[in-house]
């Protein structure tokens, strides 16, 4: 590695390029010398987040995006996130970006982005927007009045979208209706483990179990749909509490469920706990991080409690579960056509596109 950006690239990239790979005067890098040392510049000024451009979708194979993504397209309104979930690496990026690295475009901005992809891709295969912040709903102002303009600028005939919200700041129905009626179809939210000290000692959600089931209500009642996400493996974790997870899973009856095995990510606090409390117990952190594939369901971690082989084992009896459920939704859902939609994915699409998707019956009982 010769030149590492310490935060936001699209500036640092820009001018590395135009000075040919001068590093001297490039604020927010860290590179190797040619003795073999390393030199720190001074770190760089955050993004004005509203002056980005527009990225330039047409750069990508549009048609292979969309199949597996489902015909969504991936927009940001809004940069960092407040919270300090311990496992988070948004958290870990904080402590180097600063307080105020938080940061929201305009509503217009944002708007003006939307509405220029609905007119290039609309006919290329785009049918859903997908918003990734961290936390979309964060400031609620800003949410109602993205809706409302949403709805004058007539998006809302034109396009449905899907964000990521948090338990705690959902307090009632006038949010979550508002973005239903915008064309919101489904929201993701974090629920991390049904016991409490897990959920708010070790991983700092700081939301109770009672916060969760009011949310999640109030999010069936709106009209949209539901992802949740657990984790599992946390430090003084038993086998009977990731059993009780899943029961709660159940329970909350969510249309998308996701279980993932806890990964310590360089720079986060849980992973400052796993090296102290000698927790690391795989040999091979490096390798699961840098493949995308197996980074949330290999452990690298043991818990007081249980070794690897358990959290594998628990992982396995959940994913098969839920392959049952999704199978069991998609045939349901569209009898006999979702076999075949299965065989000509795995048979015709996959070997054409070179895809690596393992988790084919979900993607399909989202699209259905």
């Amino acid at each position: 590695v010769d030149i590492v950006c310490t935060g936001e690239g699209e500036l640092v990239l820009k001018e590395l390029l135009d000075s040919k790979l001068n590093c001297e005067e490039v604020e927010g890098i860290q590179y190797r010398l040619s003795n073999g040392d390393t030199k720190k510049n001074e770190q760089r000024e955050l993004i004005d987040v509203d002056n980005l451009p527009v990225a330039e979708w047409d750069k990508f194979d549009l048609e292979k995006y969309f199949l597996f993504n489902n015909n969504h397209l991936n927009l940001m309104a809004s940069r960092g996130c407040p919270y300090a979930c311990t496992y988070c690496s948004a958290r870990a990026l904080q402590k180097t970006l600063g307080r105020n690295y938080v940061r929201t475009r305009s509503v217009d901005n944002f708007l003006d982005e939307i509405g220029e992809v609905i007119d290039k891709y609309s006919d290329r295969g785009l049918k859903y927007l997908y918003f990734i912040d961290d936390i979309f709903i964060i400031r609620r102002k800003w949410v109602l009045e993205f809706c409302e303009k949403y709805i004058e600028r007539g998006y809302h005939k034109k396009m449905r979208w899907t964000c990521s919200v948090r338990s705690n700041l959902i307090d009632g129905p006038e949010l979550l209706e508002a973005m239903y009626k915008a064309g919101c179809y489904q929201v993701g939210m974090g629920v991390e483990a049904w016991d409490d000290e897990i959920r708010n000692k070790y991983y700092k959600r700081n939301m109770s179990l009672e916060q969760i089931r009011k949310s999640v209500g109030l999010i069936k009642e709106s009209g949209m749909k539901l992802s949740i996400q657990f984790i599992i493996g946390a430090p003084t974790e038993t086998y009977d509490m990731m059993e009780q997870s899943l029961r709660l899973a159940k329970e909350l009856d969510a249309d998308t469920l996701m279980f993932s095995i806890l990964m310590p990510l360089p720079g986060t606090e849980i992973n400052n706990v796993a090296l102290s409390e000698g927790l690391m117990e795989s040999p091979n952190q490096e390798s699961v991080l840098q493949n995308s594939q197996v980074m949330y369901s290999q452990p690298v971690l043991k818990s007081h409690n249980m070794d690897r082989a358990q959290i594998k084992k628990f992982y396995r009896k959940v994913r098969n579960y839920q392959i049952r459920k999704y199978v069991s939704e998609g045939l349901r859902l569209k009898g006999l056509f979702f076999i075949f939609d299965l065989i000509y994915f795995g048979v015709y699409l996959m070997p054409k596109y070179k895809l690596e998707v393992q988790n084919d019956f979900k993607l399909k009982v989202r699209k259905y």
